[in-house]
């Protein structure tokens, strides 16, 4: 027979981002391609099981990413096309993800 471990009841969430402050989370990155980083947690040390969805949205200069110059003159956007979220836990490597962009109706232009 199988066995399954019963998990706790208690479900925490953990936040990434200090949402209390006056500043959006999605105006974190400048014009100069700047990187936007998460706050370090600790988890309670009885956790069994951690979750993490990650997602990328460009706004601002990031909103059409994949065309940035890796460099640009001053106020304009730059910092290139490649994009990459990375994962720390305990300073190892988790993760990583690589967003693709979104293109919504009349969002390319060809002329």
């Amino acid at each position: 027979a199988v066995g399954f471990r019963e998990l706790p009841a208690k479900r925490t969430i953990v936040p990434l981002r200090n949402l209390t402050g006056a500043r959006s989370p999605f105006t974190e990155i400048g014009v100069n391609g700047a990187v936007g980083q998460a706050n370090a947690v600790r988890l309670p040390p009885d956790t069994v099981e951690a979750r993490l969805d990650l997602y990328a949205s460009g706004h601002g200069c990031e909103e059409f990413w994949y065309t940035n110059p890796l460099e640009a003159p001053p106020g304009a956007c730059a910092g290139g096309a490649y994009r990459e979220l990375t994962v720390f836990v305990d300073g190892q490597l988790a993760g990583a993800a690589y967003p693709f962009p979104v293109m919504y109706t009349g969002g390319v232009n060809p002329l």
